[in-house]
């Protein structure tokens, strides 16, 4: 059975990847920082599935953890066929009022965590690394809107509404559409170097 690596996929996006993967035939390694009961849940419905599951808690901002994730779920599926550098956080505050502190947590984890397994799941990234791996390894970033999800319950009733606005297909993301971009970049093997836009719209030319 192929296997999948999904960074962040203890609840929203990475939760969903990890659970459609799962559904489509596929072992899956799953990653939490902080919520490990949430990560054993996914696990599970990873298995009623069909599929096995390794949970593996790793700050994969941090390059040897990130590295001894890759390594569990390399032991326990004997290889990794796709990587899915979901984790990422969001600090909705404006530049002003940015502590430096966070800034640098917020590159950390959505940039240098996809730069260490390699994967690139930016949108500088995949052209340089599709380039690089080619023809063994295919890159591709997906680049999401606005998706409803815990790391968004902070937007006020205000904020959303103009949010929501600037979107043509009129209604927010859910975590299942990102999944459905995840699948679909795994299974198109003449797609590579690109960055896929799903955000209803929102930033078309």
């Amino acid at each position: 059975m192929p296997a999948a690596l999904v960074t962040g996929s203890s609840r929203g996006i990475g939760r969903a990847i990890a659970l459609r993967f799962a559904a489509d035939g596929y072992d899956v390694a799953v990653n939490y920082h902080t919520s490990d009961g949430a990560a054993e849940r996914v696990a599970d419905a990873v298995r009623d599935r069909g599929g096995e599951a390794v949970v593996v808690g790793a700050d994969v901002s941090d390059a040897d953890a990130a590295a001894r994730f890759v390594d569990a779920a390399v032991d326990a599926f004997g290889g990794v066929d796709h990587v899915v550098n979901n984790a990422g956080i969001d600090q909705h505050v404006y530049t002003e009022n940015l502590d430096p502190a966070d800034f640098d947590r917020v590159m950390d984890v959505n940039v240098n965590s996809a730069f260490t397994v390699t994967k690139g799941g930016l949108i500088s990234l995949p052209r340089s690394h599709a380039r690089d791996f080619a023809p063994d390894v295919r890159v591709n970033a997906i680049a999401p809107g606005h998706v409803e999800t815990d790391m968004t319950d902070d937007r006020t009733p205000e904020e959303k509404r103009e949010e929501l606005a600037a979107i043509p297909a009129d209604r927010f993301g859910q975590p299942a559409d990102i999944a459905d971009a995840a699948a679909y970049l795994r299974d198109a093997t003449f797609v590579t170097g690109e960055t896929l836009n799903v955000n209803g719209g929102e930033r078309m030319g």
